[in-house]
């Protein structure tokens, strides 16, 4: 049997490798091959503020974490079965927030929360 490995700064890369390929995230994708997971602002801005807040405080403290071009910008096309849908979130002023689902009410199953939520278009420009 070898000896345990002393290259610590080795085995955090190793560690982060491991959760990059396994973790909660990867896992919340499900079998989809989506490489993105996209949230309308109207959905954020309909969720009890505590959730927001709590979103807000993560994706600020993933900002400090990462560098800033692991946040790019993006143009968003909704799309509804493969086509070109119009968006009714993209007018979040307007449209006000999203209703709550009725109590009681049971939620579509969702072994992947993540999964599929972008459709990949794997386009070079």
């Amino acid at each position: 049997m070898s000896a345990p490995s002393t290259d610590h700064s080795t085995d955090a890369a190793t560690a982060r490798k491991v959760l990059y390929a396994t973790g909660p995230a990867h896992q919340a994708f499900g079998q989809s091959r989506a490489a993105y997971f996209v949230v309308p602002r109207r959905t954020l801005q309909s969720m009890p503020a505590e959730w927001q807040e709590r979103y807000v405080s993560l994706i600020a403290e993933a900002r400090t974490y990462l560098p800033a071009d692991a946040f790019p910008q993006y143009q968003v096309i909704r799309l509804n079965d493969g086509r070109y849908a119009a968006d009714p979130h993209r007018r979040y002023r307007r449209a006000g927030p999203i209703p709550s689902r009725p109590a009681g009410a049971a939620a579509e199953p969702t072994p992947a929360p993540l999964g599929g939520a972008f459709v990949n278009t794997d386009v070079d420009f």
